[in-house]
C-alpha cells in the first residue's frame, strides 16, 4: 500500500512538471548573425604607361611586354589595367621622366641614365652591386624612391635584377685595359671610365654607331651586353672586350600623385607584383642573354677576356670613377654607397 502512494505521487509530480512545462513561455530563438558589410570594389583605372623604347628593341621586349601581360592576367581583382601609350615616337627618351613629372603619363619604363639631370643621385643605381630585393632590404630601395619623390614627383617602384649589364666593344686589338689613342662612343655611364682608361669619349646617339663604326669615325663603344642585334651592330662589330660592369638602371616609375590617388588595394597589388618582377626577370634576362650571344657569335663578334690580373684592375677602376665621378656630381649620392655593397 505504501509503495503504491509513492508511485501515485511521483506521478502526481511528473504530470505538474509537464503541465508547468508546457504553460512555460518558449525560448526565443537565437538571433540571426548581421549580415557581413559589403567592401565595395576599387574604383576602376587605367593607368598611362610610356617606355623609353620602341616596342621591338631590347628592354621593352620582353620586360615591358612581360610587365602588360602579367599585370592584365591578374590585375581584374584590383579593377586595375594599363594603356600602353608608345615609346620614343611619342616623346624623346630623356623627356620621359619630365614627361611623368607632369602627369603626361601615369607610369614610365625607362632608365636614370636619361634622367641623372633631374635626379643625380639616381645614377648610383648602376653601381650598386646588390640585387633589387637586397637593397629593399638594406635601405637603398626607400632612399631612391624619397629622392625620386622629392626631385621628379615620382613613385620608383621597382627595377631589372641584372649585374654585369653594360660592356665594352671594339674595332681594334687591345690586349690590356687600355683606351690610349681610340674614340670610343659614350654616354655618361661610360665616359669617367673611358677617360681613365686613356680613351677620347664620343657623345652620340645610339641609332648613329652603326655608321661611325662603318666611317671609323669611333673605334668602339660603351653599350649594353645584350642588344647589338637590335640595330644590327653584330655584324660590324669585331670583340666584345674585357668582362661586364655595373648594374641595369632600369625600371618602373609611378606619377606620386597618381599613384596617391590609387585605392590602398592597387596600390598594395602594384608593390606585389613589383617584387615579382624582380625575381622573374632575372630569369628571363638569363634565358635572352644566351639566346642574343648565339647571334652575335654567329656574326663573327668574338669576347676578348683579360688576365685575372687585368680584369681585376678594370672593374675596380670602373666602379671606383663611377662612384668618384657620381658624388663629385652629387655629394648626397655618397649615402647610397654603404646600402650598395656587400657586407
Amino acid at each position: 500500500m505504501k509503495k503504491g502512494l509513492i508511485l501515485l505521487v511521483l506521478a502526481c509530480v511528473l504530470v505538474v512538471s509537464l503541465v508547468i512545462a508546457g504553460c512555460a513561455p518558449a525560448p526565443k530563438p537565437a538571433p540571426a548573425p548581421a549580415p557581413a558589410p559589403t567592401v565595395a570594389p576599387p574604383p576602376a583605372v587605367e593607368l598611362k604607361i610610356w617606355s623609353g623604347w620602341a616596342t621591338d628593341k631590347w628592354t621593352t621586349t620582353p620586360f615591358m611586354h612581360w610587365w602588360l601581360g602579367k599585370v592584365a592576367e591578374k590585375s581584374k581583382a584590383v579593377n586595375l589595367t594599363f594603356k600602353y601609350v608608345g615609346g620614343p615616337e611619342v616623346f624623346p627618351p630623356e623627356q620621359g621622366m619630365d614627361s611623368l613629372k607632369k602627369g603626361v603619363v601615369d607610369a614610365a619604363f625607362t632608365t636614370t641614365a636619361y634622367h641623372v639631370g633631374m635626379v643625380p643621385e639616381a645614377d648610383t643605381m648602376k653601381l650598386s652591386r646588390l640585387r633589387p630585393w637586397e637593397e629593399r632590404a638594406s635601405g637603398a630601395y626607400d632612399l631612391m624612391n624619397k629622392v625620386h619623390q622629392e626631385k621628379t614627383n615620382a613613385w620608383y617602384s621597382w627595377r631589372l635584377p641584372i649585374d654585369d649589364y653594360f660592356t665594352m666593344y671594339l674595332n681594334v686589338e687591345r690586349a690590356k685595359p687600355d683606351l690610349t689613342g681610340l674614340k670610343i662612343r659614350t654616354t655618361p655611364i661610360y665616359t669617367p671610365l673611358i677617360r681613365a682608361l686613356g680613351g677620347t669619349p664620343v657623345s652620340m646617339a645610339i641609332d648613329e654607331i652603326y655608321t661611325a663604326l662603318e666611317r671609323k669615325m669611333i673605334d668602339g663603344f660603351g653599350y649594353p651586353v645584350p642588344g647589338l642585334k637590335d640595330r644590327k651592330l653584330e655584324t660590324i662589330t669585331k670583340y666584345q672586350w674585357g668582362p661586364p660592369f655595373y648594374g641595369s638602371p632600369t625600371g618602373l616609375w609611378y606619377n606620386l600623385d597618381k599613384w596617391k590617388s590609387l585605392d590602398e588595394r592597387q596600390r598594395a597589388f602594384l608593390n606585389e607584383m613589383a617584387i615579382v618582377a624582380e625575381k622573374e626577370s632575372l630569369l628571363i634576362y638569363e634565358d635572352y642573354i644566351k639566346k642574343d650571344w648565339e647571334v652575335n657569335s654567329k656574326a663573327g663578334v668574338q669576347k676578348f677576356k683579360f688576365s685575372p690580373e687585368d680584369e681585376k684592375y678594370f672593374l675596380d677602376l670602373a666602379y671606383d670613377m663611377g662612384w668618384k665621378d657620381v658624388i663629385g656630381k652629387a655629394p648626397d649620392a655618397a649615402k647610397f654607397r654603404p646600402l650598395m655593397e656587400k657586407k
